[in-house]
């Protein structure tokens, strides 16, 4: 069953991914369509970049909520590829900038729907022993939907250069053509889990005795879990800063340092992504099983600090890969590592702990490009910097509290 799920988060993930390389330009054509000014411009490509982030934030918590409130995913599963798929061919008919914000509105708040609904799922039908193995996996096909979407999306950006198409009345050209693709992806997706994806059994793989405490104080129907699972959202949102934070700010580091193109970036990008998904469902799970999440969690976070570090003294492609590759490696261990932890401690509330992770990582990855970029400005490695050090404290409370 959970291999269903898997190919729906990556064709899902590979959709979003189309839209990424597209998007600003798509903006950019608009507006000037409509007279804008270039520094309103400006505003509204990263307006229109983050209200995603933010429609996730906002409701990730509350499609969790719903699910554990009814005890059935499958059909919050279904709405929430459904929207997905309207919101994108919204944005693909999109002729104005207001409409275009309305759909990704929209695709953040469907997509808020998918990824932490899909994660409990998993929890649900998967052994507590192999909970690991599951969630690794399912940041393996999100993972590798995100590295895969661009890609695609630059294939059909280049065909139809030039070269748009009229189908049952649409203008499909380079800008709109990648999410018509993305939402017949998501339409693929919707009509194989609504054939192929039986009703998960909420809560029957829970042990007894986690059954137990969920019902003790924090943890309860009538109690936030928020004071169980706090330190485990905080720990989250700092590493999705972090990376964040690598992302915005490397394409103006490498620039200033060494001139590099845009398909080297683009190479440099995708090694990050792949090596966060391939190691999440392979060695890093293994790990997590054998040794515990305690003894692993604090090394993805020195991982992801050393990585920066490294990125501040580099001046080769070689060097710059095997940081980065660090850095992904150092992502790789936390994300699973966390999502077990909430997944063990949410109870009978799995879905709001993991719709309450997504949002903290919707944090995570608004403050990183923000905060980024105005150290920037002060000095190129100071962002690095900092936030290594940020890392390297995180690790070392995960180590003193482990020895309590």
């Amino acid at each position: 069953m959970p291999i269903i799920l898997y190919i729906c988060l990556y064709i899902v993930m590979i959709g979003y991914g189309i839209s990424l390389p597209v998007l600003p330009f798509f903006m950019k054509e608009l507006a000037r369509a409509q007279g804008v000014g270039v520094s309103q411009l400006s505003l509204h490509v990263g307006a229109v970049t983050a209200i995603f982030a933010f429609m996730q934030l906002l409701f990730a918590p509350l499609w969790g909520m719903l699910s554990d409130k009814t005890g059935r995913r499958k059909p919050l599963l279904i709405m929430g590829l459904a929207g997905y798929v309207v919101s994108m061919a919204l944005a693909g008919v999109s002729h104005n900038i207001t409409t275009l914000y309305a759909a990704r509105m929209l695709n953040g708040i469907f997509a808020a729907a998918v990824l932490p609904i899909a994660a409990a799922y998993i929890v649900d039908v998967i052994p507590v022993k192999h909970q690991a193995q599951g969630l690794a996996w399912h940041g393996t096909a999100v993972g590798l939907g995100v590295v895969s979407g661009p890609v695609l999306g630059s294939v059909f950006i280049y065909l139809l250069d030039g070269h748009p198409v009229r189908f049952w009345g649409l203008d499909i050209n380079r800008f709109s053509g990648p999410f018509f693709i993305a939402s017949l992806l998501a339409a693929a997706a919707l009509i194989i889990a609504a054939i192929r994806l039986p009703e998960s059994s909420r809560g029957a793989r829970i042990p007894s005795a986690e059954k137990l405490a969920a019902q003790q104080p924090g943890t309860g129907h009538n109690t936030s879990i928020m004071p169980t699972i706090a330190a485990f959202l905080l720990l989250s949102l700092l590493s999705q800063f972090g990376l964040s934070l690598f992302e915005a700010t490397f394409v103006l580091h490498a620039q200033r340092t060494m001139v590099f193109t845009a398909a080297q970036l683009g190479f440099v990008f995708m090694t990050c992504g792949f090596v966060m998904a391939a190691a999440q469902g392979t060695v890093v799970a293994g790990f997590i099983e054998r040794l515990g999440v305690g003894r692993v969690l604090p090394f993805g976070f020195i991982f992801m600090g050393l990585g920066l570090l490294m990125l501040m003294v580099t001046g080769t492609m070689g060097t710059i890969l095997l940081s980065v590759g660090i850095l992904a490696s150092g992502m790789a261990i936390i994300t699973p590592s966390i999502a077990v932890l909430i997944a063990r401690r949410a109870g009978d509330r799995l879905g709001k702990g993991l719709g309450m992770l997504a949002g903290a990582n919707s944090i995570g990855q608004t403050l990183g490009p923000l905060i980024g970029s105005m150290i920037f400005v002060y000095n190129i490695h100071l962002p690095y910097l900092l936030t290594a050090g940020v890392l390297f404290t995180a690790a070392g409370g995960i180590f003193i509290k482990n020895k309590k």
